[in-house]
């Protein structure tokens, strides 16, 4: 049982924390019901804006009766962002993993904001190419929406879960404790 300590550990810590900030977001979006909350906002203003930065004539509304905001491109619906669309879940993972498998805090100093960085520009992208495909594409909206860019993300975060493991492996803490064993 010894040797599976630090694994049980890990999944105690991992489980406890997502759990708890899953129970903290819940609250918080449940706050702002029917309308759609600021992170929720501020995703689909950064989307919005991105799409005009590109020259795209869209347009946003609140969604009517729903915690959403709708995008329209040429005129017509496109996407609406939901408190699902915002990325926060995804970062609340990436981030769970970074501390519940512990490492040096001077790494995860700059591991954690590069980390979140890449995930808030990926889910970006995400929703740029989403508003792009609901319109021109609308056939191939329901497998990009749903396989394609979640396989992408998710694949992305395995990455960085794998690069975090890489570097506490390679630190010197890690390299002590491994060799006196």
């Amino acid at each position: 049982m010894k040797e599976f300590k630090p694994t049980i550990y890990f999944l105690l810590r991992f489980g406890g924390v997502y759990a708890l900030s899953s129970i903290l977001y819940g609250f918080f979006i449940r706050k702002y019901h029917p309308q759609a909350d600021p992170l929720t906002v501020w995703t689909s203003d950064v989307t919005y804006g991105l799409l005009k930065l590109f020259g795209l004539a869209v347009e946003k509304y609140p969604t009517e009766g729903y915690p959403s905001i709708d995008i329209y491109w040429k005129g017509q619906y496109a996407i609406s962002v939901f408190e699902g669309c915002n990325g926060f879940i995804l970062a609340v993972l990436f981030l769970v993993f970074i501390v519940a498998f512990q490492g040096s805090w001077r790494k995860m100093l700059w591991f954690i904001p590069m980390g979140l960085a890449i995930i808030f520009l990926l889910n970006q992208v995400r929703l740029v190419l989403l508003t792009i495909i609901a319109v021109d594409y609308a056939s191939r909206m329901h497998f990009f929406h749903k396989y394609f860019f979640t396989g992408i993300i998710y694949g992305i975060i395995l990455l960085l879960w794998y690069w975090w493991a890489h570097i506490h492996r390679e630190s010197p803490k890690s390299q002590n404790h491994a060799s006196a064993g």
